[in-house]
C-alpha cells in the first residue's frame, strides 16, 4: 500500500522532466522545489542580509552573527571583531570573501597556516574620510572591489582605499551585468558609476526610490522600484513596465532581484516572497510560504553557477532549484488526503485521493506561461477512496471503492459493481480486467 502512494506522487512530477532536461525555461505549473536551512540546522542569526559563492563552490552569507559558510554539507560561523551584523559580502573568486559591516570592511582568506582569518581594510581609509555607518553593498569590478554605505562609495584597488566625493545620501549601488547604478535615498535621481564617476540617467528624475537593476542582455534593463512599479531601460530612454505582477509587487513591496539567464526576472518581497517574470511580464512562478518558503520577507536574492536561487530570509535561507526537472503542487490545508493517483484528460488534471475525485482546469500551455494556479474541486459522488485513474481508449476510468467509473469532465458514470477497483487493464477490443484489492 505505501509503496503504491509513493510510486503514483512521483507519477505526478515526472511529465515535466522532458521539457526541463532539454530547455531552460522555468515552468508555471506548480513549483520548483525548495530547501529549506533553519536556524536550527546552520545555528546562527534569524536573518540573512546577503549572498555569494566562492571558486570552490563554497557558499556564504552574510549573518545577523556574522559570515555563515555552507560546502553542501557543514555550516560554520565566522564571528567579525567586535561581532557586528554583516551586512554585504562578496567572493572575488580568487580565495577572498570581502564583507562589510557597521564601521567596517575587509575580507576574509586562508592565512599562510591554512586558517581562515580575517583582515580589516578600514585602516586603509584616509582620516578625513573615515568610514561611517553599515555597509550595504560590495561588488567586485575587475581589479577594485567597491564598497557603498548609504553616505559614501570606497574603491579598493592596489592596496589602497579612495572615495568618491560627488554626492552624498545614496540608497544603494546595484549592479547590472558589468555597469553598476547608484540611487539616491530621496528617489530624485539614478546614476550610473562609470570609472569614478557618477553620471545621472535622463529620464530617471521620477523613478523614486530604485531597489533592483536587472541586467536582462545587450542593452535592456529592468529598473524596479519600490512604489512605483518596474520601468525598462535601453540606456537612452527609461519606459514604464506594465506587467501582470504591477499589483502583487506593489502591494508584496519589491525588495531585490536578480536576473535569470537573461530570460526571468526574479524579484525578492517584503511581504510574500520571491516572483518570477518572464521577459514579455508574464508570471511564471510565485514561491511565498505557502508554496514552500520558510519566510515571505526576502532580503537578498542570489542565482549560482548552477541555477539555483538561494533566498536569504528575515528567517532562514532557502535554496530553490528553479532547474529541477521537478515541480509541485502542495496541499497545504489538507483536504485532498493522501493520493493515489493523477492524470491529465481533456484539459483537466485530475487528482484520486482517499478523499475523492478531485479535478481542476488544466491549460493546454501549462508548464510554461503564463503562470497557472489550480482550484481543486470534488467531482459530486466521488466521495471515499480513489484507487486508479486510467485513460483506455479516450474514455478516462475510475478505479474506486464503490466501483468502476467513467469520468466525463465532472460527471461520473459508473460501468461496474465490484469494489475496490485497484488496477484497469485493456484485455482486447471488448473486454477490460479489473484487479480489485478485495477477495
Amino acid at each position: 500500500m505505501n509503496f503504491r502512494t509513493k510510486y503514483v506522487f512521483y507519477l505526478i512530477l515526472i511529465w515535466l522532466l522532458p521539457a526541463a532536461l532539454f530547455g531552460a525555461d522555468i515552468k508555471s505549473a506548480g513549483v520548483p522545489y525548495v530547501r529549506n536551512y533553519s536556524k536550527n540546522a546552520y545555528l546562527s542569526g534569524n536573518q540573512n542580509w546577503a549572498i555569494t559563492k566562492d571558486e570552490k563552490g563554497v557558499m556564504y552569507f552574510g549573518n545577523s552573527e556574522g559570515l555563515l559558510s555552507f560546502d553542501g554539507r557543514y555550516w560554520e560561523l565566522y564571528q567579525m571583531p567586535n561581532k557586528p551584523i554583516v551586512r554585504a559580502v562578496a567572493a572575488d573568486g580568487h580565495g577572498r570573501v570581502y564583507v562589510g559591516a557597521f564601521d567596517e570592511i575587509g575580507y576574509w582568506s586562508n592565512n599562510k597556516n591554512g586558517v581562515f582569518s580575517y583582515t580589516s581594510l578600514t585602516h586603509l581609509i584616509p582620516d578625513h574620510n573615515k568610514l561611517k555607518g553599515e555597509i550595504w553593498k560590495i561588488y567586485i569590478d575587475g581589479n577594485r572591489v567597491l564598497f557603498q554605505t548609504f553616505g559614501a562609495i570606497f574603491i579598493y584597488q592596489n592596496g589602497k582605499i579612495s572615495k568618491i566625493d560627488e554626492y552624498h545620501s545614496y540608497l544603494f549601488m546595484l549592479k547590472a551585468g558589468s555597469h553598476f547604478f547608484v540611487g539616491k535615498v530621496d528617489g530624485s535621481v539614478l546614476y550610473e558609476l562609470k570609472g569614478r564617476q557618477l553620471i545621472p540617467i535622463s529620464g530617471s528624475e521620477n523613478l523614486g526610490a530604485v531597489l533592483s537593476v536587472l541586467w536582462m542582455g545587450g542593452d535592456k534593463y529592468i529598473i524596479g522600484t519600490a512604489k512605483n512599479g518596474l520601468f525598462k531601460y535601453d540606456g537612452r530612454s527609461i519606459k514604464r513596465w506594465h506587467t501582470a505582477a504591477d499589483e502583487l509587487l506593489e502591494r508584496s513591496q519589491l525588495n531585490n532581484g536578480v536576473t535569470i539567464s537573461d530570460k526571468y526576472a526574479a524579484f525578492g518581497t517584503i511581504l510574500n516572497g520571491v516572483v518570477i517574470l518572464d521577459t514579455a511580464g508574464h508570471i511564471v512562478q510565485h514561491i511565498n510560504k505557502f508554496s514552500g518558503l520558510q519566510n515571505n520577507t526576502v532580503l537578498s536574492l542570489y542565482l549560482d553557477n548552477e541555477q539555483n536561487l538561494w533566498a536569504g530570509l528575515d528567517n532562514g535561507i532557502d535554496c530553490i532549484e528553479i532547474n529541477s526537472p521537478l515541480y509541485f503542487y502542495f496541499d497545504k490545508s489538507g483536504i485532498f488526503g493522501t493520493v493515489y493517483s493523477s492524470i491529465i484528460d481533456q484539459n483537466k488534471i485530475y487528482l484520486g485521493t482517499n478523499q475523492g475525485l478531485y479535478y481542476s482546469d488544466w491549460s493546454a500551455e501549462a508548464g510554461n506561461k503564463p503562470f497557472q494556479s489550480f482550484d481543486f474541486k470534488l467531482i459530486p459522488g466521488s466521495q471515499g477512496q480513489v484507487w486508479d485513474l486510467s485513460l483506455i481508449d479516450g474514455q478516462l476510468l475510475c478505479g474506486h471503492n464503490d466501483g468502476t467509473f467513467v469520468v466525463k469532465g465532472d460527471k461520473l458514470t459508473k460501468i461496474s459493481d465490484m469494489t475496490g477497483g485497484w488496477i484497469i487493464k485493456k484485455l482486447n477490443d471488448n473486454c477490460l480486467i479489473i484487479a480489485t484489492i478485495y477477495a
